[in-house]
Order: C-alpha cells, then sequence, then structure tokens
C-alpha cells in the first residue's frame, strides 16, 4: 500500500502534538510516539496560542513572508530584532518596521 499526498503545509509543534494526540495511543505507531513526546518537551506555546500568533503574523501582510517562516518564528520563538532576521535571512527585502512588528506580536507570546 503506497500513499499518495495529497497536499502540503507547514505545521508548528502545538499543531502537531494536537493532531498526534487524535489518535489513540494504541493506533500509533512508535515513531508518532516518540514525535508526540518530543513535541510536548519542544513546544513554547500551547495551541490555541500558537494558532493566535500565526493568525497575527500572517494578518501583518508582508510581502515575501511565508507559512513556512510564520511556522518557523511559532516554533522557535525569536524575542530579539537579531534571531528574527537569522530566521529570516534571504528575506531581505522585508522592511526594518516589519521585523520590528514581528517582534512585538512574538514579544507578546513568549511570556
Amino acid at each position: 500500500m503506497t500513499a499518495e499526498i495529497i497536499s502540503k503545509e507547514p505545521v508548528a509543534i502545538p499543531q502537531l502534538s494536537k493532531f498526534l494526540k487524535e489518535a489513540k495511543k494504541e493506533d500509533r505507531a512508535e515513531i508518532q510516539n516518540k514525535i508526540l513526546d518530543y513535541s510536548k518537551k519542544a513546544s513554547k506555546l500551547t495551541e490555541a496560542n500558537c494558532d493566535k500568533l500565526l493568525a497575527e503574523l500572517k494578518s501583518l501582510n508582508i510581502p515575501g513572508f511565508t507559512d513556512d517562516l510564520a511556522v518557523s518564528l511559532a516554533n522557535i520563538l525569536p524575542i530579539t530584532l537579531t534571531e528574527i532576521r537569522s530566521l529570516m535571512s534571504g528575506k531581505s527585502n522585508i522592511s526594518p518596521e516589519n521585523f520590528k512588528k514581528m517582534q512585538e506580536i512574538l514579544l507578546k507570546y513568549s511570556k
């Protein structure tokens, strides 16, 4: 039996955790249980806060700012401008004002 990929979309760690929790433990493969354990330890946000953070970042409508970048920010939760710029390397078209807006949003959720 082969699996067919229907679509791809980035998923933040808290969202992954919720997805895996929906399946019964006995129905999950061993690797899925290990991923769930990791996601519980590595997640810096609750799923609800992660969803809010992603929505706020996307609402900035920054040109060149993709869902992949938003998920990376949600997973790592950088708080300094230097950390944010490091994650956004290669996206030089993002203005300093937009970096500051992203930082303000990220700071709100890092507490």
